[in-house]
């Protein structure tokens, strides 16, 4: 059978103070009268609140301050998250448009192949006469040497960064 009128002795009508509402939900007297400022909990007399409509008010806020307080947590990491993509997004952008040293050098090695092989011919192309084409490929030999020496001290710098 339930009651419809609360009996004097019932605890859901027992009066406490806010020291003791503060005691049963382990907070601090300021935090209760915080509830009475917002309107959470009312004052029977001053100072006394009904036992049973304080305490549930009082579990009430700490429930909403739970979700609150996880509702933060998520938007907190759900920010952090997004940083953490962004800066990702950065370096492999930042990746993308580097060049391997490797590469590089791989490519100046086979410019340097390439020029070569081109003037290697260009004695026998320019002249028919046996002195003329061993100047002309004296010279070019010459320039090879020269192309390698600067081949070889730009893959030292680049590889050593000196």
């Amino acid at each position: 059978m339930t009651k419809t009128k609360p009996e004097p002795g019932d605890p859901e009508n027992a009066l406490i103070t806010a020291a003791e509402l503060a005691h049963m939900v382990d907070r601090s007297v300021r935090w209760v009268h915080m509830l009475r400022e917002a309107g959470k909990i009312e004052p029977i007399r001053r100072g006394l609140y009904q036992q049973g409509p304080a305490l549930r008010a009082a579990l009430q806020a700490i429930e909403e301050g739970l979700r609150s307080k996880a509702q933060r947590t998520k938007q907190a990491s759900a920010t952090t998250e997004a940083r953490t993509r962004e800066v990702e997004l950065r370096v492999a952008e930042r990746e993308a448009q580097l060049i391997a040293v490797s590469d590089v050098l791989a490519v100046l090695r086979t410019m340097t192949s390439i020029v070569k092989a081109e003037f290697a011919a260009l004695p026998s192309l320019h002249t028919a006469n046996p002195d003329r084409r061993r100047e002309l490929q004296a010279e070019v030999h010459k320039s090879f040497a020269r192309m390698d020496a600067q081949l070889a001290k730009v893959e030292r710098e680049v590889t050593t960064g000196k």
